[in-house]
């Protein structure tokens, strides 16, 4: 077993448990160093990175991964992740992911996605599980989307991702935030982080089905956050 490999399995056996990064703030940050071989490190131009962007893009890394580590491994299933997708325009500039090639991007992207499927012991080749009787007995299309974070119902056939507006004024997220969204469902926050000083009426927002959560996205405020369906 690869090093890198040795180091998924014991995070993933540390994350196993149904505790989130925001319950355990104390938790020391993965380093990357410790789970990439050296030509993936220089394949994927983190070897640039500066000592501060380096510590940045762990910090990221760590929080990311153990935000949604409650998710169950059979969730995760094959997908495409861009790291872009992932980060705040802050967090983008912070980590020093902008100073990136293309190439050296896409060499990023693929060690995430590799990483993440690792992690919760699947693969890309990885058959989905048969559906249960009742998969097709509660609600399908959009009404449907996220409700596999809402145990113990089924999890109906469901989009990608829906397009909606929260439900009336909006200050921001403050790290257990409730997103009541116009379509009727509620969200609530799954990932740490802060994002306030704003207030907007009745914005726009995109929540998008990756491979290891729900991560929601404010257009045209470079803000994005996981989340979780709770109606």
């Amino acid at each position: 077993m690869r090093g890198w490999q040795a180091g998924v399995v014991a995070l993933f056996a540390i994350c196993g448990c149904s505790a989130t990064l925001a319950a355990s703030p104390a938790a020391t940050p993965l380093d990357v160093r410790n789970v990439i071989t050296v030509s993936e490190f220089h394949q994927t131009g983190l070897d640039v990175l500066s000592p501060d962007e380096l510590q940045a893009f762990n910090r990221w890394l760590s929080a990311t991964l153990n935000a949604n580590a409650a998710l169950e491994p059979a969730s995760v299933s094959a997908t495409s992740l861009d790291a872009r997708d992932l980060m705040s325009v802050t967090e983008y500039h912070r980590t020093g992911v902008d100073k990136l090639s293309p190439g050296q991007l896409k060499s990023l992207n693929a060690w995430l996605n590799q990483y993440v499927q690792e992690r919760a012991g699947t693969s890309p080749a990885a058959a989905p599980p048969a559906p249960s009787p009742n998969a097709h007995a509660a609600v399908s299309g959009a009404a449907g989307f996220g409700a596999d974070t809402m145990a113990p119902k089924e999890n109906p056939a469901a989009p990608e991702h829906i397009e909606t507006r929260i439900a009336g004024r909006f200050t921001g997220w403050t790290g257990n935030t409730v997103f009541k969204l116009e379509n009727g469902q509620v969200w609530k926050q799954a990932g740490t982080g802060y994002f306030t000083d704003i207030e907007l009426d009745h914005p726009q927002v995109i929540i998008k089905k990756l491979g290891f959560g729900y991560l929601l996205t404010l257009p045209g405020h470079g803000a994005t956050v996981f989340v979780r369906r709770v109606k």
